[in-house]
């Protein structure tokens, strides 16, 4: 069975496209980094990278197989932190996606208002236009996104119209 240690590995090698650039990132050893890779590349009984002595290049399963560790880990993320919710803790990630004519006016009153609320709460914003924002949601890399975009840019996506944060 695939463990979500294993595919975090991966997914920061994926990303990074260094085994040295992941195993900072991750604190770990370059040789620990490439036995955790070594060893989901045998119990998958495929070649994940082709390494180089520059950096690792992806094969044929990377995309496959980021698209899917992407969707695990975002499942056990919200599941500890559904878990946090029902212990009364606000504690989590939210990472929001934002469109460049919102970003520079909502996002500062809104981050202050989201900390002003849940200080537990750790805020990554990403600011982007709609073409990158809608893929990024569906590969569950946002958990929502901000912007004056148009109706038409994805219909399979819930469009929704709120009001600003405002503390209580």
């Amino acid at each position: 069975m695939l463990e979500s240690k294993r595919l975090r590995h991966f997914l920061a090698v994926f990303e990074l496209g260094s085994i040295g650039q992941a195993a900072d990132k991750l604190l770990l050893t370059q040789p620990a980094l490439s036995k955790s890779l070594r060893q989901l590349e045998d119990e998958l009984g495929v070649r994940l990278f082709d390494r180089t002595p520059l950096a690792v290049m992806p094969t044929v399963y990377d995309e496959t197989l980021a698209m899917h560790a992407k969707g695990i880990d975002a499942g056990l993320r919200g599941a500890a932190q559904a878990i946090l919710r029902m212990r009364g803790a606000s504690k989590g990630t939210v990472r929001v996606g934002v469109g460049p004519s919102v970003a520079p006016n909502l996002m500062p009153l809104a981050t202050i208002g989201l900390h002003a609320l849940h200080p537990g709460i750790e805020l990554t914003v990403t600011e982007g236009l709609v073409d990158e924002m809608i893929p990024r949601l569906r590969r569950n890399e946002l958990d929502l996104a901000v912007g004056a975009w148009p109706r038409v840019a994805d219909r399979r996506c819930g469009w929704k119209r709120c009001s600003p944060i405002r503390s209580r």
